[in-house]
């Protein structure tokens, strides 16, 4: 479905990463998992003919999110992504943002995957896959316990979210959403 037939060159930075080279187009694969694709010189991944990115916007959305949940999927992350933002960037580019949930909770503070799309092919391309595991289980607060200490915000509720303090643990915290 999409062409990423690279004539390539594979360099280990001293870190681990793996960084793979096509002309002036690296992918870089980290130790932790991150994949970043940056084109400096041509198109990248053709999402769509040049010159259709503009009148077929809808296409072009459905077409890099697809591309975007492949990729998660085929890096073995936990969880779904879902298209968090949709922003016209420089020089008729559009910029994706998605976010990531386990079980229906947020599970990243920054975007999970970003692309920059321009003429129809993906320029830009961030990937912060993550494996999560179950642990133990904990009880934050009973209910009652939550409304009370919770300050009184009009129609503000209470929220879940998981924030990685340490590295792969997700612990998690309230907060509130109107």
């Amino acid at each position: 479905m999409y062409s990423l037939l690279l004539r390539v060159v594979c360099i280990r930075a001293s870190d681990g990463t793996l960084v793979y080279i096509e002309d002036y187009n690296a992918l870089r694969m980290t130790p932790a998992g991150e994949l970043r694709y940056r084109v400096s010189t041509g198109r990248g991944i053709e999402l769509l003919p040049p010159g259709e990115q503009s009148a077929q916007l809808t296409e072009t959305v459905e077409k890099a999110r697809a591309l975007a949940v492949s990729l998660w999927n085929l890096s073995g992350a936990s969880g779904t992504l879902s298209l968090a933002q949709i922003k016209n960037g420089e020089n008729g580019a559009l910029e994706l943002s998605f976010s990531a949930s386990y079980n229906g909770f947020p599970i990243c503070d920054r975007s999970a995957a970003y692309l920059i799309v321009r003429d129809g092919a993906v320029d830009y391309l961030d990937l912060l896959p993550r494996v999560l595991t179950e642990g133990a289980s904990m009880t934050l607060l009973p209910g009652l316990q939550l409304a009370a200490a919770l300050p009184q915000q009009g129609d503000a509720r209470p929220a879940v979210r998981y924030l990685q303090i340490r590295d792969g643990v997700l612990t998690p915290v309230y907060g509130t959403v109107k």
